[in-house]
């Protein structure tokens, strides 16, 4: 799970850095993103077909079969970090992505509950929380100040979280 942790941290970082005079993706990429991870989720882990058919590139990235971890994407935006495999059921279905400058954590998570055509289920000031069937998806803020940052995870439901 550290390097679950660890790798997270440093896509966050890269997604958080676009290059200069790129456009920065809307909250509204971020929440159709989201969306279609909750559409690859399911019991088994996350449905790399399926990411595949909606228009998500996924490649290795490099750390070795035991970590069993893939990046996707879809043109410019979001990035999606998921396992591979049942690693996937662990990891869930991860997207991450820049905040603008011209938004804010809030705007991310009225975008998402629009999406879903759900409220949230549970927040703190920089994580909130949607449990819908099956799913749960955690919104959180990361990167810091200087590079505000967002990172969705998407797991299936144990028995009993519902």
């Amino acid at each position: 799970m550290a390097d679950i942790v660890g790798l997270l941290a440093a896509a966050t970082a890269l997604a958080g850095t676009p290059a200069q005079g790129a456009s920065v993706e809307r909250p509204v990429t971020v929440a159709a993103a989201t969306q279609a991870c909750v559409e690859a989720t399911s019991p088994s882990g996350v449905d790399e077909a399926r990411l595949g058919s909606a228009g998500w590139d996924g490649y290795d990235i490099g750390l070795g079969a035991e970590n069993g971890m893939r990046v996707y994407n879809h043109g410019r935006g979001p990035i999606i970090l998921a396992g591979i495999g049942t690693e996937s059921r662990k990891s869930g279905c991860n997207v991450i992505a820049p905040l603008p400058a011209d938004s804010s954590f809030e705007t991310v998570v009225a975008a998402l509950s629009s999406e879903f055509r759900a409220q949230p289920t549970g927040r703190k000031p920089d994580a909130v929380i949607w449990v819908m069937g099956d799913k749960g998806i955690l919104l959180t803020l990361t990167g810091g100040k200087t590079r505000p940052a967002v990172r969705a995870t998407v797991v299936q439901n144990a028995e009993g979280m519902k």
